[in-house]
């Protein structure tokens, strides 16, 4: 059958391949923001891992966004106090996962310093990353994506308990 085997008589031009091409990828999170409260301030945002000894911290001011960690105790938190200042930061939107004795120190700590706390559910942050395509699992990067939750999801203000002293009635002894 004539005809069938034959090559087609109209080329397609073959693309040059590139090498060595850098390809720029966007970010899969949001690399800077700033978080704004009911009051319509700008707000920096401080996204914080916390782990039994240490806390690793990423504070997002202008675009700009710090790494560094300290140690979790009354040293560390005087340590975080100093890193604040030394960026000009007064207040911040801190963002830390509820895990217990861990990290109730320090969000009472913060929220005395003046500092908008939002204690997050650390289930809502894991599925957060991973529906971002974070897989990576390191306490940096686990900072990181916490900054970016609270800036994206604005999570509510955390406010700590409120204790009522109970005074002995009458008839109790005390």
């Amino acid at each position: 059958m004539p005809g069938v085997l034959e090559k087609p008589t109209t080329r397609v031009p073959e693309r040059p391949i590139k090498q060595n091409t850098k390809i720029e990828r966007k970010p899969k999170m949001n690399s800077n923001c700033l978080s704004t409260d009911h009051v319509a301030i700008a707000l920096p945002v401080l996204g914080l891992d916390i782990a039994k000894a240490s806390v690793q911290a990423e504070l997002r001011t202008n675009g700009n966004k710090v790494r560094f960690g300290f140690d979790n105790n009354a040293k560390g938190f005087a340590q975080l106090a100093r890193i604040l200042k030394e960026h000009n930061v007064p207040k911040i939107w801190a963002g830390l996962e509820a895990t217990g004795a861990y990290s109730h120190a320090l969000a009472l700590w913060l929220h005395g310093q003046g500092h908008r706390v939002s204690l997050l559910n650390p289930r809502r942050v894991k599925y957060y990353a991973r529906s971002a395509g974070n897989r990576n699992k390191t306490d940096l990067l686990d900072a990181a994506v916490i900054a970016d939750f609270v800036c994206a999801l604005k999570p509510a203000a955390w406010q700590p308990p409120l204790w009522k002293w109970r005074t002995p009635g009458p008839g109790t002894s005390s």
